[in-house]
């Protein structure tokens, strides 16, 4: 799901039109020219297979009552719905959560609901991830949050993200938990990325009342102060909080061509 403040929804992107008319055109081949794009974004240079859900849909409705709201996922009937300001950076981001565990996975899905801004943060943090790699000029609007289209929702959750692939996760380890595999038991997965980086279990085992983006931040803080002293730790903070969203969410400094 894709939510916003208050904007003026009068400012859109140049390429806004050009991609309504497309999708009011043919939804289908919309649906499918992106289902493709971002799975070769995430198959291609992250290594990770994507497994589609059979039958995935897109929906743009003519009358839409949720003013802020640019679009979101139904993972029950494996919809995605685009209100009349959806643009391709929304169109991705809901893509982006059909293809994860939280969405395909029945176990999973009461666990995303319970943390909503954390997921919706890994989510959007993997959409800038897809318009780097395909839609740069989507990207470099998202990125300067130049029109209310392609802002970056949830920015603080996406920041930390950023923060913590930057300082101590791979990305592409993060993925190994995050994308849909039906061969691979994502409980034994999540296990084994917890004892590579000595985290605390942050998702599924950790006091209700603490958020999974809290007790993240609390970890990732622990260990690199263990191994980067004070300055490290300051760094850490930095990205967190106040570096330039340019410098947290560099995906040049951390994939390879």
């Amino acid at each position: 799901m894709t939510y916003h403040s208050p904007f003026d929804y009068q400012r859109e992107p140049p390429c806004f039109h050009g991609f309504r008319s497309i999708l009011t055109y043919n939804p289908e081949e919309t649906l499918n020219e992106h289902l493709l794009l971002t799975c070769e974004a995430i198959e291609r240079y992250l290594g990770i297979q994507t497994y589609i859900p059979e039958n995935i849909s897109l929906k743009s409705p003519d009358r839409w009552n949720r003013p802020g709201r640019l679009g979101y996922y139904d993972p029950i009937n494996k919809i995605i719905v685009l209100g009349p300001k959806g643009c391709r950076k929304t169109l991705i981001h809901e893509i982006l959560h059909s293809l994860s565990y939280f969405c395909q996975d029945q176990r999973l899905m009461k666990v995303m609901k319970s943390e909503l801004e954390f997921f919706e943060g890994i989510n959007e943090y993997f959409t800038g991830y897809v318009l780097y790699k395909k839609c740069k000029c989507c990207f470099n609007n998202w990125i300067q949050s130049r029109y209310p289209n392609c802002n970056i929702s949830y920015v603080g959750s996406v920041r930390l993200i950023g923060a913590v692939i930057k300082i101590l996760i791979s990305i592409k380890e993060l993925a190994k938990i995050y994308f849909y595999h039906p061969r691979k038991d994502w409980f034994e997965a999540y296990r084994e990325f917890l004892e590579k980086y000595q985290l605390r279990d942050f998702i599924i085992n950790k006091p209700r009342k603490i958020p999974s983006i809290t007790m993240l931040q609390s970890s990732i803080t622990e260990i690199v102060l263990k191994k980067h002293g004070e300055q490290g730790k300051k760094e850490f903070i930095e990205l967190v909080s106040e570096a330039p969203l340019e410098t947290v969410l560099d995906y040049a400094s951390i994939l390879t061509p």
